[in-house]
């Protein structure tokens, strides 16, 4: 990922797998990954099984305020104290829009790891969540990066 704010070329490939339509952005999903039926245009998801577990991610858009990253981290630390211990990484940017991004182990399900990117574009707001099973750091670091390479805003 990039932390200048002019788009650079992508360190990974783009993501070619299932394309997730919001009605401000498209990303695709990793190759063999399913999109969830339920998906509507504000909140989208995508899945697989793979030899480590469930792998997942989701996109959530809303209406709301334009607000900093450190007060949509404020709010997602809010509601996941008890559950997730995360850390937060320097802010970056997807496809020119600066974003926070938080990586957490989960308190309960050791071996899963949810990585929380998000923040506000036009008048969205997005968080895009990842909860990774088994997957070393180069792994979840090059899942990740991947489907955020194929972000694009409209």
């Amino acid at each position: 990922m990039s932390s200048s704010p002019t788009p650079a070329e992508p360190a990974v490939a783009p993501a070619t797998g299932p394309k997730l339509v919001l009605k401000q952005a498209t990303v695709r999903a990793p190759e063999g990954w399913f999109l969830d039926p339920s998906n509507t245009p504000d909140i989208l998801a995508a899945a697989a099984t793979d030899d480590d577990g469930l792998q997942g991610f989701g996109v959530v858009a809303f209406p709301g305020p334009r607000v900093t990253t450190d007060v949509h981290v404020k709010a997602l630390l809010d509601q996941n104290y008890a559950k997730i211990d995360y850390e937060r990484l320097p802010d970056t940017y997807l496809a020119g829009s600066k974003v926070y991004y938080l990586v957490g182990r989960d308190k309960r399900l050791k071996d899963t790891w949810d990585i929380e990117i998000g923040g506000t574009y036009g008048d969205l707001n997005y968080t895009v969540g990842f909860s990774l099973q088994g997957k070393s750091r180069a792994e979840r670091e090059a899942l990740v990066d991947s489907v955020l390479a194929s972000w694009e805003w409209k």
